[in-house]
């Protein structure tokens, strides 16, 4: 039972990585009672925490949100909005035993080209601290 309990933990840190797309219940925002599509934006080199966005399928046209059609995108079954203006931390240990208790919760990996031009718009966001886009190696582009 160990060595299984060991193999899924091994298995679930090999997919923890910036880029996965992951549906879960959500302790950041005022909804709570709903699974929500999060991006795993980045991992502090120390492994200790993540920094996340969160995708909205109705979202008002405000600075910092990115538009993402559902075509060629297995994580999203709509157009949605990436939330760029706010990067919520969470503990990578629990995100990790997410995983590892629910691998189904692992929807997609977003492309390099998505990643990076999310990374491009946190990077000019006035609305994220400096210290928090570079705890995650994200340059501040807003000076």
């Amino acid at each position: 039972m160990a060595a299984r309990a060991s193999k899924r933990a091994s298995e679930a840190k090999k997919k923890l990585i910036a880029g996965i797309v992951l549906k879960l219940f959500s302790r950041d925002l005022k909804i709570t009672d709903k699974e929500k599509r999060l991006l795993i934006l980045e991992i502090s080199e120390d492994k200790q925490e993540v920094a996340k966005l969160y995708f909205n399928s109705n979202c008002p046209v405000q600075p910092y949100q990115m538009l993402f059609n559902n075509e060629g995108r297995e994580y999203l079954d709509r157009k949605s909005y990436l939330d760029c203006s706010e990067i919520y931390e969470d503990n990578y240990h629990t995100i990790l035993n997410n995983i590892i208790n629910n691998p189904s919760c692992i929807i997609g990996s977003m492309s390099k080209i998505d990643l990076d031009n999310a990374k491009k718009q946190i990077s000019i966001a006035v609305t994220i601290p400096k210290t928090v886009k570079e705890k995650y190696g994200i340059p501040d582009e807003t000076s």
